[in-house]
């Protein structure tokens, strides 16, 4: 993991670790998101500026994506 890595995956696990997934729903643009019993939430996008929608791959065998769902 690069240095830049690192920072970023230090700050998630701080934020993120521990919080209680409440819903899976989908935001108004049919991407996946993550709600937290406290209401913040995780949104897939396909990159930074947020020019799309991203789907979620999964570990899980059988349920490998949570695409994206246009309304």
């Amino acid at each position: 993991m690069t240095a830049l890595q690192n920072k970023w995956s230090k700050k998630a696990t701080e934020l993120y670790a521990g919080k209680t997934i409440k819903a899976i729903e989908y935001d108004a643009d049919g991407s996946p998101m993550i709600i937290f019993t406290d209401e913040s939430y995780l949104i897939a996008m396909q990159d930074d500026e947020g020019n799309g929608p991203g789907a979620l791959y999964t570990s899980i065998e059988n349920f490998s994506i949570i695409p994206t769902v246009e309304g």
